[in-house]
């Protein structure tokens, strides 16, 4: 029943990912349609994924088609992340409710405060009652004062930590998408350049030489969403 609606990947245009955001968060359905159709998703597909409910709610005819291709290269990924927002879009597809509790939470906001520079904070909170996230210096008053800081004690059923990791999943991001690549002599280069000190900055270089930013850009962002929507889940919440 699942099939794939878009041609072979040597064959389609790269997905504008500016214009996905911005239709989603324009929450416009025919401009994201517009965007994702015909085009190469499978480096974005929770981004991708993200703007099909909105899509399935406005233009569900014309959005089936997107949705159960999504659903079937998620299933086919099976990346972290890519299970849970198959069965969410399968619920949705059918209109029956989410397994898990729903909340709007902002995934890429979420996921910067559980990935990035564990130098500059420690984690944050993530409000269970309105989806919004928080860094941990907003319970300082002494940092946003003492008419916004939250008080985690207060309503400890309310607030769910978020540790920062870092990047301890950037490393192995660049191995797997340094396997996936089709060129032998492209592939072996970017291992050797992830092979010891200075394997970020030597990996980042070889991307602008080879013109893989943006593809590795599009890759990278949608693994750490996928992490991101999995560690929702284990907790049973879903993004809606």
């Amino acid at each position: 029943m699942l099939l794939h609606a878009w041609p072979p990947q040597d064959h389609v245009p790269a997905l504008d990912l500016s214009e996905l955001r911005q239709a989603i968060a324009g929450d416009d359905s025919a401009r994201f349609l517009a965007v994702v159709t015909g085009r190469d998703v499978d480096n974005a597909l929770q981004q991708v994924g993200a703007g099909v409910p909105m899509a399935l709610q406005q233009q569900p005819e014309q959005a089936q088609s997107v949705a159960l291709s999504v659903i079937n290269r998620l299933t086919m990924r099976g990346g972290a992340g890519d299970q849970v927002l198959a069965e969410d879009l399968i619920a949705q597809l059918r209109r029956e409710p989410l397994k898990r509790k729903a909340l709007p939470v902002d995934l890429e906001m979420l996921s910067n405060t559980m990935e990035g520079d564990a130098s500059l904070s420690t984690g944050g909170y993530l409000d269970l009652r309105t989806g919004d996230v928080f860094d941990d210096s907003a319970t300082d008053p002494m940092m946003v004062g003492e008419d916004v800081a939250i008080d985690v004690e207060d309503e400890p059923d309310r607030w769910l930590w978020i540790e920062r990791t870092g990047s301890r999943a950037g490393w192995q991001d660049m191995a797997d998408f340094a396997r996936r690549q089709r060129d032998t002599a492209l592939r072996e280069r970017l291992e050797r350049a992830i092979d010891g000190a200075g394997a970020f900055r030597r990996f980042r270089d070889l991307l602008h030489a080879e013109d893989l930013a943006d593809q590795w850009r599009a890759f990278a962002a949608d693994r750490a969403l996928g992490r991101t929507r999995e560690f929702l889940a284990d907790r049973g919440i879903s993004v809606s």
